[in-house]
């Protein structure tokens, strides 16, 4: 116990208990706040797909196929019930693609499936149950103590010349192949850009600079020019992101600056309360799009933002398992393993499930992590791949190390655009292809950024050389 000594005036200097208390009634309060409103954005999700998304989209097989109600309530608890334990205050990078993954992957993984499959209800328990387990050993590693590894002190000067000399590299190689975009194509034109950009014949090189320009390095100038409240940055970090859209029409990049303003303000502002802000905010994208596509009379913001965006990954999820659950599994024959796995398919598994589900020969239907995972091993594979993606998100918290909140805000929008990846793609992708390795080397050697004094906002931007980053 602890004891109040009373002051000059004879009253109690501490309230220790008192303080407890009213600490343990707030962090209950937003613990409840948090899961109520994980629960309001599952329901709404749920229904804007049943009176929206299906009725529109039933011809691309996004169809409305309600599974018994008892399995329903199944699917929405599996998907509330990690909200009770993810970590509601922001105090580890790792906590930022958490839930990201959860409220992109991992909840509509658990509800579209039974919102949408033709198979029987019990036949996706499986899926479910070894989903939930294998994000539950994510959220495990990640809440493990994180070491103290020897840091190797590169003066921020250093930094920021390997920084450039790669940036300059990587903008070179997409230049001299795909050449200079000056014009910007419109969201109805993007597959026709996209099109175009898979013919061309560049190197490897190129295809890398791509994404890793789109997912790293422009993602990190606008977290840093929002961090630093450093227009150049921003600017130079957006247009970046512009160049990547315009050769290659990919809309994730260009709405990552988006994602990184939300998860600034998320982060920046309201660090303990960032899981209800980012669960309150998915509800209000679902619901914001879906007024404003009935009230213009159209469907391309619902489209981009709900079905695209939250919907898809869970379908997916479910149309993998369809396929895999009964028929040979990858065993990654047609990536890493393919010196040794005779792979059984005469396609990728992308454009098995585009063919079988959208019926579109053409159709790249990547998946998400544990959809991935199921494809090639099936039940073991989401438990062995869930491992791994938490050592990997673990280790972006002890490349952080040990920071101020100033620095594990910049480290988790440094790993936001990445960790978005893994929801549309596989983890052995994305690691090298998307960026991820790229991500966790720049956070390990990046210098320490200070915070900006409202005061005097032009601050020097890093410690002196001189101090740890420690």
């Amino acid at each position: 116990m602890v004891h109040a000594y009373p002051n000059a005036s004879g009253r109690p200097a501490t309230q220790t208990r008192g303080f407890t208390l009213n600490v343990s009634r707030h962090r209950i309060f937003l613990r409840l706040v948090t899961t109520l409103s994980t629960l309001t954005f599952v329901i709404i999700l749920m229904t804007v797909y049943a009176v929206h998304v299906a009725p529109n989209f039933a011809y691309m097989g996004y169809v409305l196929r309600p599974a018994e109600p008892g399995f329903l309530l199944l699917g929405i608890l599996l998907a509330v019930l990690p909200s009770a334990v993810l970590p509601v205050r922001l105090e580890r990078p790792s906590g930022v693609a958490l839930w990201m993954l959860y409220i992109l992957a991992f909840i509509p993984s658990m509800v579209i499936p039974y919102l949408a499959l033709p198979q029987e209800a019990v036949d996706m328990l499986p899926l479910s149950l070894s989903i939930a387990f294998g994000f539950a050993i994510v959220l495990a590693i990640t809440q493990l103590r994180v070491l103290a590894v020897p840091r190797l002190r590169l003066p921020h000067w250093a930094f920021w010349i390997i920084f450039t000399a790669l940036s300059t590299l990587l903008v070179i190689s997409i230049t001299r192949d795909f050449g200079l975009t000056m014009s910007l194509p419109s969201l109805f034109d993007v597959y026709t850009v996209r099109g175009a950009y898979k013919e061309v014949d560049a190197s490897a090189l190129a295809r890398y600079a791509v994404t890793w320009i789109g997912n790293v390095i422009g993602p990190f100038l606008i977290a840093l020019g929002l961090l630093r409240r450093t227009p150049a940055l921003l600017a130079t970090g957006v247009a970046l992101q512009l160049l990547i859209y315009g050769t290659t029409g990919f809309k994730s990049v260009l709405f990552s600056t988006l994602l990184l303003a939300a998860l600034f303000v998320a982060m920046a502002f309201q660090r303990r309360y960032f899981g209800a802000i980012l669960s309150v905010g998915a509800a209000s994208l679902v619901i914001l799009t879906t007024a404003f596509d009935a009230l213009f009379n159209t469907i391309v913001f619902s489209s981009l933002f709900v079905r695209r965006l939250i919907a898809t990954p869970g379908i997916l999820t479910g149309w993998y398992y369809d396929f895999f659950v009964d028929r040979p599994k990858a065993l990654l024959g047609h990536s890493v393993l393919e010196p040794w796995v005779d792979y059984p398919y005469d396609r990728l598994p992308p454009l098995l499930i585009g063919q079988n589900y959208f019926g579109n020969e053409a159709t790249y239907a990547n998946a998400n992590v544990w959809a991935d995972a199921f494809a090639n091993f099936g039940v073991a594979g989401i438990v062995a791949y869930s491992v791994l993606l938490g050592l990997l998100l673990w280790s972006f918290d002890v490349a952080t190390g040990r920071r101020d909140a100033t620095n594990t805000t910049m480290a988790g929008l440094v790993l936001g655009v990445p960790t978005f990846t893994l929801t549309n793609s596989a983890l052995t992708i994305s690691l090298v292809t998307h960026g991820v390795l790229l991500a966790l080397i720049i956070v390990y050697f990046m210098p320490r950024f200070n915070a900006v004094s409202r005061s005097n906002p032009r601050a020097s931007t890093v410690d002196p050389p001189s101090k740890s980053r420690a």
